[in-house]
């Protein structure tokens, strides 16, 4: 199996943040992406208090990512995807886009040799799940970023779907973002 060396660390979904603050202790660059104003603010209280150095971005992780991309273009990225809502209070509910799909095509149009992780991916197939849950699983995210053409290799746990990429060219995809 081959590893992976990520220079960056990239999290869609700050919420209260203690994964861009374990992030912070292991990627020189960390940078979180959070939906919500009031939990972005809380999270950067945290982070300044413990002195952590974390760029935060406030916004829809699909309409912020595209931009992301383009900057890092040059360095492999670990991509932590987690912005999809839960019924919780502070949380941005059901009536903003599922920007999982969005996130992906961004990424998948990298070269470079990214990991990928889609958080709680055992979830969304699970009880009341919202529409654009049910098309979320293993076989739809790697076809999301262009099947396995790239792929390292790939493992699912309890809660997260993990993808190792190669570094290739850059790819064009033939289906739309989220389609089997």
């Amino acid at each position: 199996m081959d590893a992976v060396e990520t220079a960056v660390f990239v999290e869609t979904g700050t919420y209260h943040g203690w994964t861009t603050v374990l992030a912070a202790g292991l990627w020189p660059r960390v940078i979180t992406i959070e939906q919500s104003e009031e939990l972005l603010n809380r999270a950067r209280v945290k982070f300044s208090d413990r002195h952590l150095t974390i760029e935060c971005h406030h916004g829809n992780s699909g309409d912020l990512l595209p931009a992301l991309v383009a900057e890092l273009a040059h360095v492999p990225v670990c991509w932590y995807l987690d912005a999809h809502w839960f019924d919780r209070p502070g949380v941005i509910d059901a009536g903003h886009r599922f920007p999982l799909w969005d996130e992906l095509a961004a990424i998948a149009q990298r070269p470079q040799p990214d990991t990928i992780v889609v958080d709680d991916v055992k979830v969304f197939q699970t009880a009341n799940p919202i529409p654009e849950w049910l098309e979320v699983s293993p076989a739809s995210i790697q076809a999301a970023l262009g099947g396995e053409e790239r792929v390292c290799w790939a493992e699912e746990d309890d809660d997260h779907f993990v993808i190792h990429r190669r570094a290739g060219r850059l790819i064009q995809l033939d289906t739309e973002p989220g389609s089997p």
